[in-house]
């Protein structure tokens, strides 16, 4: 996990409380890498959690944008995974 917030007012600018989770998975890297090597610069997966005042924004990239129909079970699947720990970063920010 990145600290963003933490970060920025480490540098000396006061921002935005936000994170990044990151969730890799070694096989389903090589089998993306393997169909678009351009895919490496989306993974690991990543999806952000930034604080806002009516409650937290979760930004996750719907990986069948990056992988082509052929794969697109395992868009799905990868996205499945995304929108669990969307979830579970969600009740984290809200203290549940």
């Amino acid at each position: 996990m990145v600290d963003h917030g933490r970060d920025m007012a480490a540098a000396g600018t006061p921002g935005f409380a936000a994170w990044t989770l990151v969730f890799g998975n070694p096989a389903a890297g090589a089998k993306l890498l393997a169909h678009d090597i351009a895919a490496a610069v989306d993974i690991p997966l990543r999806l952000a959690v930034v604080s806002a005042e009516t409650g937290s924004e979760i930004v996750l990239r719907d990986m069948r944008s990056l992988l082509s129909d052929e794969l697109a079970e395992l868009a799905d699947a990868l996205t499945e995974v995304l929108r669990a720990l969307a979830a579970q970063a969600r009740d984290l920010a809200q203290g549940s």
